[in-house]
């Protein structure tokens, strides 16, 4: 029985095939992961900030916006809406009392809101390291 060489994968294209089954799982994960976050109905989240109102806080929707996220696995992007005080003066209550200008209710479902950069925090502490 002759054994024949060439029916072996080579150490470089072992490492290519694992780098393409990385990237084939990272990119099934930033699509499921687009998939889940488009699943969140933002209308509901939006009537959810009750507790503005409490507060004497008048705020509207304003148009969409994009932000991105880099995580672990890549760039998440979401398109969401911010809501904006009515008036100054709602302004200025807004951010005495909470210390800020306008109000993502999806940043804050998905606990982004607070992030002081574009990454998540496992994301940063990967950067540290």
């Amino acid at each position: 029985m002759e054994l024949k060489i060439n029916n072996f994968m080579k150490l470089r294209e072992i490492e290519n095939l694992g780098k393409e089954l990385s990237l084939n799982t990272q990119k099934l994960y930033l699509e499921e992961t687009m998939a889940l976050l488009n699943d969140i109905d933002e209308d509901i989240l939006i009537l959810k900030k009750n507790e503005y109102k409490a507060k004497r806080i008048k705020l509207t929707p304003s148009q969409l916006e994009k932000r991105s996220i880099i995580t672990l696995n890549g760039v998440v992007s979401i398109v969401r809406r911010r809501l904006r005080p009515v008036n100054k003066e709602n302004k200025e209550l807004l951010l005495k009392t909470e210390g800020i200008k306008s109000v993502a209710p999806l940043d804050c479902y998905l606990g982004i809101n607070k992030l002081p950069f574009k990454m998540t925090v496992a994301a940063m502490l990967e950067c540290a390291y």
